[in-house]
């Protein structure tokens, strides 16, 4: 265990501590046949990218009101926009307001062919202003997109994904689907158990983010969808980004992420 990589394990060490990781590694050891593909180096960097994108959305999550209280939220931000630039351009001090110390400098300067007042402020001023008028603008412009369909703000949310599976808990998502695929990828097969290794694991990495041990029979459910997926379409074609196999591929292991590929309008799988 002591010669795994140390960056792998540290990422990993954020969320459980060394005895977590190796119960963990002694459970998802790849089989032989799959052992020149993936290293154990291989299967804490991606347990770590799991956690961590877990982590991410449970914290954006978090942060974010409900999507009713976000588009009212929003619709008062576009009003309160709309007038603050209103009120600027009715504000003949606002160089003033914007200026770096004290009310700042202003001169004035008569143009009598135009019968017009020149105004002169200091250049970070002037600067700001137009910084302002900038935001304000793209502030009304983006709001008022959003808010111009049902659809669209629930779509450009941080948490879209969460809203468009609501029916599937975050966990679910980011943490046990994910390791069933890793499993299956170390394994080539995940059994169906209430106590089998995949709900092991789970126990363990949800001991380490202080959540509550998941539901048996939820992860079970999970494991049976996983299983109908791999029936019906064969292995999940997860980005290589996403993938345990990327680091396979970058270490030059293997040639290509395992899936369906589409190249020059023809289909073939990549083992």
């Amino acid at each position: 265990m002591n010669q795994i990589p140390d960056d792998a394990r540290l990422r990993l060490r954020a969320f459980v501590n060394d005895d977590q990781i190796n119960d963990v590694l002694k459970i998802i050891r790849p089989e032989l046949a799959q052992q020149s593909k993936i290293t154990g180096s291989d299967i804490l960097g991606q347990l770590a990218s799991i956690l961590e994108h877990y982590d991410r959305d449970r914290l954006l999550r978090d942060d974010l009101r409900d999507l009713e209280t976000h588009r009212n939220n929003l619709s008062s931000a576009l009003a309160a926009t709309k007038k603050l630039r209103r009120l600027i351009k009715q504000e003949p001090l606002i160089l003033r307001l914007l200026a770096s110390s004290g009310c700042g400098w202003l001169a004035y300067e008569y143009d009598g062919s135009a019968r017009a007042v020149r105004v002169h402020a200091a250049p970070d001023s002037e600067a700001r202003v137009a910084a302002l008028n900038e935001a304000l603008e793209l502030m009304e412009s983006n709001a008022s997109w959003l808010l111009s369909s049902p659809d669209i703000l629930r779509r450009r949310r941080l948490m879209a994904e969460a809203e468009e599976g609501a029916h599937l808990s975050l966990e679910r998502r980011k943490i046990w689907e994910p390791v069933i695929l890793l499993y299956y990828d170390c394994k080539k097969r995940v059994g169906i158990s209430r106590s089998g290794p995949v709900q092991k694991i789970l126990r363990i990495l949800h001991e380490g983010l202080g959540l509550k041990p998941p539901k048996a029979e939820s992860v079970l459910r999970a494991i049976k969808d996983f299983r109908h997926f791999v029936e019906e379409h064969g292995r999940p074609a997860a980005s290589p980004a996403d993938s345990i196999y990327s680091a396979a591929i970058a270490a030059g292991r293997i040639s290509c992420h395992p899936g369906t590929l589409v190249r020059n309008g023809l289909q073939r799988e990549c083992k």
